[in-house]
């Protein structure tokens, strides 16, 4: 089946955003609770996470997690995990910290790109771990190293589990 690649929020999905990001950053031990990541706010890339995440439940019909999670999930949706990224330009990474790839195995990453102000949501693509893992490159960012992939390497649809295999829902032209 086709999927809109662009979802835009209510504004009390926003609002759930920020309650959900709220409690995600307050879970977390005092070492990291406060770690800003760049933002000036500490709980903006929990809303940035979260946003992806309503964006994707949804576009599939799924229902988000809304457990708190002092160290983090295994992954977002039935092995699907959603990353946010604000980044406007062409050239869009998908990044996964190397320390959460060594923890977490998700089947699938998709790649949600969000505006600052978080009114809407525009999936990039997505990609299997698999591919993934033979495509990654590691490459240091502000804070922490990362593997990534380019989103012009990823499957242009959003990815989904069926029958305990990958299956790709490919993008409407918009």
């Amino acid at each position: 089946y086709m999927v809109n690649p662009i979802y835009k929020f209510t504004d009390e999905e926003r609002r759930l955003a920020e309650k959900i990001a709220k409690m995600r950053n307050d879970a977390k031990p005092e070492s990291i609770k406060y770690k800003m990541c760049g933002f000036k706010n500490p709980e903006q890339a929990h809303i940035y996470g979260v946003c992806g995440e309503i964006a994707y439940a949804k576009v599939t019909n799924l229902k988000i997690d809304e457990r708190i999670y002092t160290i983090g999930d295994k992954s977002d949706f039935d092995r699907g995990e959603i990353k946010a990224a604000t980044w406007k330009g062409p050239d869009i990474e998908l990044k996964i910290k190397v320390k959460e790839f060594l923890r977490k195995n998700p089947k699938a990453y998709i790649l949600a790109r969000i505006d600052k102000e978080y009114t809407q949501v525009e999936f990039v693509g997505s990609i299997s771990r698999e591919k993934f893992e033979n495509v990654k490159y590691k490459k240091h960012h502000k804070f922490v190293d990362n593997y990534c992939v380019e989103g012009t390497q990823m499957t242009k649809g959003l990815a989904f589990m069926h029958e305990g295999k990958v299956k790709f829902a490919s993008f409407n032209k918009i």
